[in-house]
């Protein structure tokens, strides 16, 4: 009899509070099969570990933005565009001068040479039909291409290569003949000079009048 109190006292702890008031009365083997239920199913244990905290979730850090325009900030600057005004030259100043234009060289001409002033007409024979030319420069000149004509250009002689020396004189002769340093001959049959007057006229090879002698 003492077991069977001992088994249920050891039931009464074992069970949970809910179970401690029993109905009615229990027979052994009633109590000694609640007993083996009991014995199989295991016996709650109390978990005595702390229950961790909840973690809080991290609190977001709000930036306080800076606005715009506060008291202190200087204001940006905005561009703008202004036409640009030259100011005129004060008096007394010298205003930069503009370059010239840079005209192209011109092409260089050659200058005739200069006339010989020494050499003239220095006789005319109407009759015998001659003319006389002298050079009294200093200098030998080339009357290469002269010519001599009468009045009226009615007749035109041409020197041919020919240089009259310094202080030289030549004499052209209407008839035929050869040619020397002091004699040229004209080659005409015919007279040139007119007996009752003429003028005879020498130009250079660039056509320009020389000298000339009216008889």
């Amino acid at each position: 009899m003492w077991r069977l109190s001992l088994v249920l006292a050891v039931l009464l702890l074992t069970l949970p509070s809910g179970c401690v008031d029993l109905p009615g009365s229990f027979s052994d083997v009633s109590v000694i099969k609640h007993s083996e239920a009991h014995a199989d199913q295991p016996s709650p244990r109390q978990d005595h570990s702390l229950t961790p905290a909840p973690t809080l979730a991290p609190t977001e850090t709000i930036t306080p933005t800076t606005p715009s325009s506060t008291p202190n900030s200087t204001p940006t600057p905005r561009e703008t565009h202004r036409e640009t005004i030259t100011p005129a030259p004060t008096q007394g100043s010298s205003p930069t001068p503009t370059p010239a234009r840079t005209q192209p060289p011109m092409p260089t001409i050659p200058l005739p040479p200069p006339r010989p002033a020494g050499v003239r007409i220095s006789g005319l024979d109407l009759v015998d039909e001659w003319v006389k030319i002298t050079n009294s420069d200093t200098s030998p000149v080339a009357m290469t291409d002269w010519k001599i004509t009468d009045d009226g250009e009615k007749h035109t002689y041409v020197f041919p290569q020919f240089i009259l020396q310094a202080g030289g004189i030549v004499t052209l002769y209407t008839g035929v003949g050869n040619d020397t340093s002091t004699e040229l001959y004209w080659g005409l049959k015919s007279h040139v000079w007119n007996n009752d007057g003429d003028t005879a006229w020498l130009y250079d090879a660039d056509g320009e009048l020389v000298d000339r002698m009216e008889k």
